[in-house]
C-alpha cells in the first residue's frame, strides 16, 4: 500500500517544547503507514533520535509582509514537490501561512489547538481571523470536550474533533530511575516539599503563591516550594523571594528535561493556573502518584483529572477521588494582589492556605487518600491515542 504523505508545520523543533515533542513522538506510532515530514519556522535542529524529513524556513528577520509572501509561497513549493497529503498546522500565525500557501489544492489541512482559545475571544482580530478563515481547515483537533465546547459556541466552527494529548507510559515510567542533581538533594532533604512545573508566567498563578508561601514559612521554617522551568515572569519572582528572605524556602531550579526525579522527591504537587487547554504535567504527576492541588481553571483539569467531569462544583476547596480542586484565581485578583504584594491574605488566598497548612500537618491523611491514582494517566497512553490519529489521518 502506497504511504500518504504528512508535513507537521511547527515554529521550531526544539525538543523540550511540548508540542514539539508531542508530534515527534506521534511520528514514531504512525510512520509505518505515512511519510513524514517536518516543516519549522526557526532554524532550530531536530533532537538526536530525531529520523523524519526536516525542512527549516530559516526565520531571522522582523516578520512583514514580503517575509509572509516569501514564506507562504515557500511553505506551497514543499508541499508541491513533496505531494503532501496532510498538513498539521500547531499555532495561529502558522495557520495563517497554512492557509494561503494550500489555496486551491487538494490537501488536508488540520490544525490542532493546544491553548485556551478564549484567550482570543476578546482580540477582535483573532476572533474574526477563526471564526472565518478555520471553517477552511478539515478539521479543528481540540484536546478537550470543553475546549471543543468553546469552538462550537464562541467561534461558530462546525469542524471540530477531540483528540486528547498523550504519553507513551511504559517510556515514562522509565525515567522513574533518574536521580536528581547532588546539589539540589538538600532542597527536599530536610524540608516538606511543595513542587511547582511552569513556565514563569502570571497566569500560572505565581503571585498568590508567593503571598501564601509568605505566610506559611512564617509559621512553619521547614516547608519549601520548589519551582521548574523559565519564563519572563522570573525576574518578579526573584525579588519578590529577595525582598521576603524566602531564599531558603523557594526554589527556583530552572528547566528540567526529566521531572519525574522532581515529583518523586515532593510532597504535593501544586497547580494553580488560571488557564490551561492541556498541560500534560497533571498527567506526570497522577503518574507519580502524588497528592494533586489543582486549580478549577476554566478548560481542562477537571476533564482529565476525572472522568465525570461535568459535576457542578459550589464550594471550595472541594475534595474528589483523584485530587484536590481549589477555586481559580483571576486577572482581576492578580492585579489586585500586584498592586497590594504586602496586604493581608483574602478569603481565597485564605482558603488556599488552610489547604496546604492541613496537608502539610495531616500529610499520611492526604496520601493514604489522594496519592495512587497512576490507573487514571494511563487513560492517556499514546497505544489507546494513535487510533484517533490513524482514523483521522487516514
Amino acid at each position: 500500500m502506497k504511504k500518504k504523505k504528512i508535513l507537521f508545520f511547527m515554529f521550531s523543533m526544539w525538543e523540550w517544547k511540548w508540542t514539539e515533542k508531542l508530534f515527534a513522538q506521534l511520528s514514531y506510532y504512525i510512520d509505518k503507514k505515512y511519510d513524514i515530514f517536518f516543516v519549522s519556522l526557526y532554524d532550530i535542529f531536530p533532537y538526536a533520535d530525531f529520523k523524519w524529513k526536516y525542512i527549516s524556513l530559516n526565520k531571522k528577520n522582523n516578520i512583514n509582509i514580503l517575509w509572509l509572501c516569501k514564506n507562504i509561497f515557500t511553505l506551497r513549493k514543499i508541499i508541491l514537490k513533496n505531494s503532501i497529503d496532510t498538513v498539521i498546522g500547531t499555532n495561529d500565525f502558522l495557520n495563517i501561512i497554512l492557509l494561503f500557501s494550500s489555496c486551491f489544492l487538494k490537501i488536508k489541512k488540520i490544525w490542532t489547538i493546544h491553548s485556551n482559545p478564549l484567550l482570543n475571544f476578546h482580540q477582535i482580530i483573532k476572533r474574526y481571523i477563526i471564526k472565518i478563515l478555520y471553517p477552511f481547515f478539515h478539521k479543528i483537533i481540540c484536546v478537550s470536550h470543553t475546549q471543543e465546547n468553546i469552538m462550537k459556541n464562541k467561534f461558530w466552527l462546525k469542524n471540530t474533533q477531540v483528540i486528547y494529548n498523550f504519553f507513551d507510559i511504559e517510556k515514562e515510567k522509565i525515567k522513574f530511575n533518574e536521580t536528581i542533581l547532588e546539589t539540589e538533594k538538600n532542597i527536599f532533604k530536610n524540608n516538606f516539599n511543595f513542587l511547582m512545573i511552569s513556565r514563569l508566567d502570571k497566569l500560572k498563578g505565581f503571585i498568590p503563591i508567593l503571598r501564601i508561601f509568605n505566610k506559611l514559612n512564617s509559621k512553619y521554617q521547614n516547608i519549601s516550594v520548589t519551582i521548574l522551568w523559565e519564563w519572563e515572569y522570573r525576574e518578579t519572582i526573584e525579588k519578590y523571594i529577595y525582598d521576603k528572605n524566602l531564599e531558603n524556602n523557594i526554589y527556583l531550579l530552572g528547566a528540567k528535561k526529566n521531572i519525574y526525579p522532581y515529583l518523586l522527591q515532593s510532597d504535593c504537587f501544586l497547580f494553580p493556573s488560571l488557564s490551561e487547554a492541556f498541560w500534560l504535567v497533571l498527567i506526570e504527576a497522577l503518574l507519580a502518584n502524588k497528592v494533586i492541588v489543582s486549580s478549577d481553571c476554566n478548560i481542562w483539569p477537571k476533564e482529565i483529572l476525572h472522568k465525570n467531569f461535568n459535576k457542578t462544583i459550589n464550594q471550595y476547596p472541594f475534595y474528589w477521588d483523584y485530587w484536590l480542586l481549589i477555586e481559580s484565581f483571576t486577572q482581576e485578583d492578580l492585579e489586585k494582589y500586584k498592586l497590594n504584594i504586602n496586604s493581608d491574605l483574602d478569603n481565597k488566598e485564605l482558603l488556599l492556605y488552610e489547604l496546604l497548612e492541613d496537608i502539610y500537618l495531616n500529610t499520611q491523611k492526604y496520601i493514604n487518600k489522594y496519592s495512587h491514582w497512576r490507573i487514571r494517566a494511563e487513560k492517556f497512553d499514546i497505544h489507546y491515542i494513535v487510533e484517533d490519529w490513524n482514523k483521522l489521518l487516514w
